[in-house]
């Protein structure tokens, strides 16, 4: 019995033959598996006299993505053929554990939020499990900067595998928040069967808070104090303006 995580597993056997001293016999072996996977065995044909042991090699190919809940039956069949005999067969056999790999893969519909002051928004993605079994998954999010508060929707979860679980980012950007694109990290953790941490995917997030440069297009912020400055002055010479009166 063997493990194997998706690659090439190797048998050694030995096959003992007994036959008189002065007869000469051709021996033939080939493998088989009850998955269809692909064989080989090395040297697969041998021409003794006498009693003798020979040693031979079997290679499995388990294909990539080969689920770990699937085992694999690997018969080693024998066929030994002497002049003016009738051929004698005979068999063995050993079993393939698929090993459990891990591998997770994040993905958002849109990596890039943008939100005004005092606003609420929702980032959603999905999270992908593309090892080759069921796993855990944990979520968590990082470099949350002062002045956003981000809150996840699901933080631990199974999915089975070549499944996806969806997940939303709830963001909310308080009025003191600072101006710009500010980045948090989504970290997504995939536990093995024994609960540690077996794989780690960091996906970034985008959170663009809006200033009134951003508001105003090709205007940058000097071209904004001009125009507020501009404003101001208009609002100081309209006669209208109350302020004037009583101060002129």
């Amino acid at each position: 019995m063997t493990q194997s995580k998706c690659d090439n597993v190797t048998f050694r056997g030995t096959a003992e033959i007994e036959q008189s001293s002065v007869t000469t016999s051709d021996l033939n072996l080939q493998a088989v598996t009850n998955t269809g996977w692909s064989t080989t065995v090395t040297p697969s044909t041998f021409t003794l006299t006498g009693t003798a042991t020979v040693t031979f090699e079997v290679e499995v190919e388990v294909p990539s993505g080969t689920s770990s809940l699937q085992t694999g039956n690997v018969i080693v069949k024998a066929s030994l053929k002497a002049p003016l005999f009738t051929a004698i067969e005979g068999e063995t056999s050993s079993i393939v554990l698929v090993g459990q790999y891990y591998k997770v893969r994040i993905d958002l519909e849109d990596n890039l939020i943008e939100m005004d002051h005092g606003e609420e928004g929702t980032a959603e993605g999905l999270v992908y499990n593309d090892g080759n079994g069921n796993a855990r998954f944990r979520l968590s999010l990082l470099n949350v900067p002062d002045g956003i508060l981000a809150t996840l929707s699901i933080s631990e979860f199974d999915v089975s595998q070549e499944d996806s679980q969806p997940f939303k980012v709830k963001l909310n950007v308080l009025e003191g928040a600072d101006n710009g694109i500010h980045e948090v990290i989504i970290r997504a953790e995939c536990m093995d069967n024994d609960g540690g941490v077996a794989k780690i995917k960091e996906y970034p997030l985008f959170v663009r808070v809006m200033g009134l440069e951003d508001k105003l297009p090709g205007m940058g912020p000097g071209i904004v104090m001009i125009v507020l400055l501009i404003t101001c002055m208009a609002v100081l010479l309209n006669p209208r303006s109350g302020w004037r009166r009583r101060h002129l």
